[in-house]
């Protein structure tokens, strides 16, 4: 009969060992989020389930949280609060949410969360629109504001990998489109952008 005899010196080492592979495990880990801008959350629970990527530049003043990963339908339950870590009111801001592992004609599929007027984006054509109004409400320094996808464009997206028109993804990217100050100044994923359009 096999009692699983094991001397105590021999489950010491054993201990020693798992223990200094975890210690490893943690430190690079914690290596690896100290040195990229990006971070990757992943919800794999089983391989039905996504992953969010999030890529953030750290020169962006954004602080970026998402929550309900692990929902069973993350897609539909999953929301994204984003809060202004600059010193300056955002009137524009803009994330797209893409398909990594599925794309059509090259191209991913893409889901956007707009806060504030498109006229007022950095991409906008010059205009009297662009001037910031006084009903504009920017999201100001430390505030926050929290996107989520609408119902009806999670059940269209459903629907249209239920009729196969594309793979169900398992792979999607958060991503920052620009963020725009009133003074036509702002961010993109690529860096810090200085429009030639003035709102004075």
């Amino acid at each position: 009969m096999n009692n699983h005899n094991c001397k105590p010196a021999t489950i010491g080492k054993r201990f020693l060992t798992i223990f200094s592979t975890i210690l490893f495990l943690n430190c690079f880990v914690l290596s690896a989020y100290s040195q990229d801008e990006s971070v990757t959350v992943a919800t794999a629970q089983d391989e039905d389930q996504i992953t969010i990527e999030h890529n953030l530049p750290k020169f962006v003043p954004l602080k970026v949280e998402l929550f309900n990963l692990d929902s069973a339908d993350v897609l539909r339950d999953f929301e994204v609060k984003i809060t202004n870590t600059g010193e300056k009111p955002i009137y524009s801001l803009r994330y797209s949410l893409r398909t990594v592992d599925v794309k059509i004609s090259g191209a991913p599929l893409a889901f956007s969360f707009e806060y504030g007027r498109h006229d007022l984006s950095g991409g906008a054509n010059e205009s009297e629109e662009n001037k910031v109004k006084s009903t504009d409400v920017p999201i100001n320094p430390n505030e926050s504001v929290t996107f989520k996808l609408p119902k009806n464009t999670v059940r269209v997206h459903n629907r249209n990998i239920e009729l196969g028109m594309y793979p169900k993804p398992r792979i999607y990217e958060l991503v920052l489109v620009d963020l725009t100050y009133a003074d036509r100044t702002g961010f993109t994923k690529g860096g810090f952008f200085k429009s030639k359009k003035t709102l004075t």
